[in-house]
């Protein structure tokens, strides 16, 4: 169906298939429709799948362009701060990173930003505090597993696999 739904499915199923011009292009239509009938928080979560598709595109610039259009639309965005953090790690602007990712804890404590403030402080030569971070994360994964969460295993694997005396228990949540 033409419209902003089935778009942005559309899209999807183009990313899947690694058609990733097609599927920028029903993103952009998607887009489009989102930005003639529906809210600011769907026309913002568009500019983030659009900034996404760009960033697989490998056109950084245009990414950072279409996440800040999400933050104008909806500042502290956390879908968009999220891939902004992440577009700044992968630009080696670790500083920025970080800041990013203890704002985005301040108010969705979820593992996967410590493990991006983590990694951030490891780039920027703080050994201690990635270390604490990293350990933060773990308990947080490993709890998430304790209360019936699967897709906490791949995560809380590779942790553990990063270092020798958590290996084998990192190997029997990879398993």
């Amino acid at each position: 169906q033409p419209g902003f739904q089935g778009l942005s499915r559309l899209a999807a199923l183009r990313e899947y298939r690694g058609d990733l011009a097609g599927a920028l292009e029903a993103m952009s239509q998607a887009r489009s429709d989102a930005a003639r009938t529906l809210p600011k928080a769907t026309l913002a979560w568009t500019e983030v799948r659009v900034g996404s598709l760009q960033l697989a595109r490998c056109d950084a610039p245009k990414a950072r362009e279409a996440y800040d259009r999400a933050l104008a639309l909806m500042p502290a965005y956390f879908f968009a701060e999220e891939h902004l953090a992440e577009w700044h790690a992968a630009q080696g602007r670790w500083k920025e990173a970080e800041k990013l990712f203890r704002q985005l804890l301040k108010s969705h404590s979820e593992p996967q930003y410590r493990i991006g403030l983590a990694e951030a402080l490891r780039q920027q030569r703080n050994p201690g505090e990635s270390r604490q971070e990293t350990e933060k994360a773990i308990a947080d994964l490993r709890q998430s597993t304790r209360d019936g969460a699967q897709d906490s295993f791949r995560p809380l694997a590779l942790l553990l696999l990063e270092r020798k005396e958590t290996a084998a228990e990192g190997l029997l949540w990879a398993g």
